[in-house]
């Protein structure tokens, strides 16, 4: 789909997985009181709701692992596996352009 240009790449739904982010929608909750964004299943909590969702996707959530398009590797969840592609394929495909 579209890139929002605002949207950092780790962000959660920027592959368009609505399942999961409504999955992961229901295990977190606002608490009413300190306003800090609650994950559910172990009270793990933050003012950053991202860092909540986060949280739940890469501890609660057992999604079988995401594939990387460019080789072999799976990765447990969308934010390790942006930090994989960014670790192991940035490069390669910027030295392809011939910049240093």
């Amino acid at each position: 789909g579209m890139m929002d240009p605002a949207m950092p790449i780790a962000a959660a739904g920027a592959d368009g997985n609505k399942e999961l982010d409504n999955l992961i929608e229901t295990k977190m909750y606002r608490h009413e009181h300190t306003m800090l964004w609650t994950c559910r299943s172990c009270q793990y909590h933050s003012a950053n709701r991202q860092h909540v969702a986060h949280h739940i996707e890469a501890k609660h959530i057992d999604i079988g692992g995401i594939p990387c398009h460019l080789c072999p590797t799976v990765s447990k969840n969308r934010r390790s596996l942006s930090m994989h592609i960014t670790r192991m394929h940035k490069n390669k495909s910027v030295k392809s352009t011939g910049d240093k």
